[in-house]
């Protein structure tokens, strides 16, 4: 009996050995096969189109594509970032910065999605229950209405996700986590990216108080305004990115005031946004236009928020935005 038991302990480790080795290789499977399937309708794009303007030209990205081939530019290369290319990515900026990526995401559960998407990409892990309806867990597993600071060390990756569905609470997000203070990040510790998008809490605000559309959206705007001013004061080297409203993609039968949630009213809030960042002629903050057709998917499980294709293409155009100019070799 006590001879067959090394025996039996063996027989464990190598069984644990060889699941753990196919969970490893069955997960760079999914991670390449999902980015196989989805790539031909973001990797042929607009072969006059610099990287930047990924996140502002009509004509950035191609709807009716059939070749996964990437356009290579003066400006730039437009590629479909694979799991390997986009961890290189993060390695060369952290040689280069002696530092990792650093990106903050500030605003509702669409932006949340957004971390969680660059985050499944890198590592496999997937916890956006919004586009992948096979997550499971408890609110407090979730943490769905919660800040959350993670560093992914072995990317290396810094992830800043801050929970705030009304523009005030963005407001306040900067005032006291971004701009250099004692309450806030050091000076060297600013984000290099900083993703920001609210909108629609608003809506539900106006509703329980009362407060005509009209109303309703001239406040947006002048809490927009406010948030503008203090995006200001963050140094020039940061992008920030304001992701508008998307268009719903299915009616909203789900709620007895449809006429509040509506593409109109998701047109209103976005005209409001844009019409601010022209009148206010600054280059500081970027109204991701494209964001708007990848929503066009139209897989959204509920109609409100990123379905799995169109996360994937909106992270996509983040890894060209940002790895494109970090130096690969």
């Amino acid at each position: 009996m006590f001879d067959a038991l090394p025996r039996f302990f063996v027989a464990v480790f190598v069984g644990a050995l060889l699941t753990f080795l196919w969970g490893i290789t069955n997960w760079d499977y999914q991670i390449r096969t999902e980015t196989r399937d989805q790539s031909a309708f973001f990797a042929k794009l607009n072969a006059e189109v610099p990287c930047r303007n990924l996140l502002t030209s009509d004509a950035a990205i191609n709807e009716n594509v059939s070749s996964s081939t990437a356009s290579s530019l003066n400006t730039c290369d437009l590629r479909t970032y694979s799991q390997q290319e986009a961890l290189r990515c993060m390695k060369k900026f952290k040689a280069t910065k002696s530092r990792p990526a650093h990106f903050a995401f500030i605003g509702d559960s669409r932006i949340r999605q957004l971390r969680d998407g660059i985050r499944f990409h890198l590592t496999g892990v997937e916890k956006d229950w919004l586009s992948n309806a096979s997550v499971k867990g408890t609110s407090d597993e979730i943490c769905k209405h919660e800040n959350q600071q993670t560093t992914l060390w072995r990317v290396p990756i810094r992830l800043d996700f801050f929970w705030a569905p009304k523009i005030l609470m963005a407001a306040d997000v900067v005032r006291h986590a971004l701009l250099p203070a004692k309450t806030g990040y050091p000076k060297s510790s600013i984000p290099d990216v900083v993703i920001v998008g609210c909108g629609i809490w608003r809506i539900q605000t106006c509703i329980a108080q009362k407060v005509n559309q009209t109303e309703c959206f001239q406040e947006y705007k002048r809490d927009f305004l406010e948030l503008l001013s203090l995006f200001k004061r963050i140094t020039s080297e940061t992008l920030i990115l304001w992701v508008p409203q998307n268009l719903l993609t299915v009616k909203a039968s789900w709620s007895k005031d449809a006429d509040w949630y509506s593409d109109a009213s998701m047109n209103t809030l976005n005209d409001a946004i844009r019409t601010s960042l022209e009148v206010a002629a600054t280059r500081r903050v970027v109204y991701w236009k494209t964001f708007e057709k990848t929503f066009k998917r139209t897989d959204s499980l509920d109609g409100i928020h990123l379905g799995p294709q169109a996360r994937w293409t909106d992270v996509q155009i983040l890894f060209n935005v940002f790895c494109n100019d970090v130096p690969m070799r």
